[in-house]
């Protein structure tokens, strides 16, 4: 396996799922927005990516402060869950590159997801991208680990499933509380720049080891795979 030095002792690679094989955030910012439009609450882009994104927490939150009632808010989750698969079936969600740079990493490194999706959402996505999850050995999702991301939970688990040490794991990210997990668990990073979180973003969350790219087609040649 030719790898750069900086990656020379990475035997798996643990990617994100969510804006990271899949182009799924937008869709999910774009149901809030739309069931909470109905109650007069107005979401942004920077409200949805601090809340839920970087903090892991409900854009739900905004309603229950206007003193909407615990029944209306699980009625209007139960209508955001329903518009957010609808869009999960409808449009193209798999990001363009993926394909091409997971089959080339899978002859190098042995690979699963790590994901905070619901199981249901998870599997409802996967079954518009063809064979890809074959190229994963497992995949550990919402309800597999104690504690979601920000806390290290998620990547130990993957890594003691993998039976590996954090020096031989590199995590595939593109959010702030992902990225801040997998430096709890004492793993290398690649951060991944997205519609949400831009280089500058996401750099604080970094440590001099890890790396930021601006596209997944840039992966393989970080890692030194195009001459392999």
């Amino acid at each position: 396996m030719q790898t750069r030095a900086s990656f020379s002792q990475i035997k798996y690679l643990l990617w994100d799922n969510d804006g990271v094989l899949v182009d799924t955030e937008q869709y999910y910012f774009a149901a809030g927005c739309q069931v909470l439009s109905e109650i007069g609450i107005r979401l942004t882009q920077a409200q949805f990516r601090e809340t839920s994104l970087r903090m892991g927490q409900s854009v739900f939150d905004l309603a229950s402060a206007h003193g909407i009632s615990n029944e209306q808010l699980r009625l209007l989750r139960k209508k955001r869950d329903s518009l957010y698969s609808d869009f999960l079936r409808t449009e193209d969600i798999l990001i363009p590159g993926v394909e091409e740079v997971v089959t080339q990493c899978a002859a190098h490194f042995k690979m699963c997801i790590v994901s905070s999706s619901m199981k249901n959402n998870f599997f409802e996505i996967h079954s518009r991208t063809g064979n890809l999850l074959s190229f994963f050995a497992f995949q550990l999702l919402n309800g597999d680990y104690p504690n979601s991301k920000p806390h290290p939970d998620p990547w130990l688990a993957a890594m003691k499933r993998f039976e590996a040490t954090p020096e031989q794991c590199l995590v595939i990210e593109d959010s702030p509380r992902g990225i801040q997990a997998a430096r709890a668990a004492g793993m290398t990073v690649v951060a991944i720049e997205s519609a949400f979180f831009k280089a500058p973003d996401l750099h604080p969350y970094l440590s001099p080891a890890d790396h930021c790219i601006s596209n997944i087609t840039e992966l393989p040649n970080l890692l030194g795979l195009l001459d392999a």
